[in-house]
């Protein structure tokens, strides 16, 4: 026979896992420890229309290197999904929830965010005079396209567009909800638009910068760098990766011409 203390342990773990208990425990205000007692305070007043529920996705999870999917119920709070859950374990564990907005996906895939690390997130182009320059990147293209996470890149143009402008709007675009890292540089060698004056510094000091990019090599648009010009290069960007914790990463732009990875 189960003591008191399995069955509250199983109480517990079933609370761990019910989506609503997990929406209560998001959607109670801490209150702060006091030496008062708590006994005459009024339970606090829940409003489920911050929350919903996608009821049977099909749900891509990419574990494992898992190919296929699972009918899944997706419980979200304040913008975050705080459980995954099959439909009837989901009813079984938790009564329906007044108010509570339900959104059916039966027959749609979800997917994890994906990570795009080339964004001309101030806009490219311009290698047919100004005319040809494109915009800059907005939040509604890139949520569209499923791109949770990004690295602005400048390109050819480092002239008329900068890092300063660049490193600006990766975090106006990261402040909107999305993460944005950004690359050091453009075709060009050696690197001269930097923010710091260095490249070392500004891999260092820069949070959002993660590397250099994208160098051009083998390309009529590349300042053709020799092979000991790269590997300083690299040797540069890993030691400051190293330092700061960043990534650390060069990253090239791959032309077409006969001398391929021969610079």
């Amino acid at each position: 026979m189960p003591g008191e203390s399995d069955q509250n342990m199983n109480q517990s773990n079933r609370n761990d896992r019910c989506p609503c208990c997990i929406l209560w425990r998001s959607a109670v205000p801490r209150r702060p420890n006091t030496n008062t007692s708590s006994t005459s305070q009024s339970a606090p007043s829940i409003d489920f229309g911050n929350f919903y529920v996608l009821r049977n996705a099909n749900v891509w999870t990419l574990e494992d290197n898992s190919n296929s999917s699972s009918v899944l119920d997706i419980w979200v709070s304040r913008g975050k999904i705080v459980s995954m859950v099959p439909p009837s374990a989901a009813r079984s564990m938790c009564p329906s929830i007044p108010g509570l907005k339900e959104i059916d996906m039966r027959g749609l895939d979800i997917v994890p965010g994906f990570v795009d690390i080339h964004v001309h997130a101030i806009g490219g182009g311009g290698e047919d005079s100004f005319g040809s320059r494109t915009p800059e990147a907005c939040l509604e293209e890139l949520v569209e396209a499923g791109v949770t996470t990004f690295v602005g890149i400048l390109g050819t143009d480092t002239v008329g567009r900068n890092m300063e402008s660049l490193i600006a709007k990766t975090r106006a675009l990261s402040e909107k909800g999305l993460t944005g890292r950004v690359w050091l540089g453009g075709y060009a060698f050696p690197i001269e638009n930097t923010v710091t004056g260095s490249v070392r510094k500004d891999l260092t000091m820069l949070p959002d910068v993660i590397g250099v990019g994208e160098l051009a090599i083998s390309d009529h648009r590349s300042s053709f760098p020799t092979t000991d010009d790269l590997l300083k290069l690299c040797s540069e960007v890993r030691v400051a990766g190293m330092v700061s914790g960043n990534a650390g990463v060069t990253y090239f732009h791959m032309g077409d011409n006969e001398t391929a990875l021969q610079p």
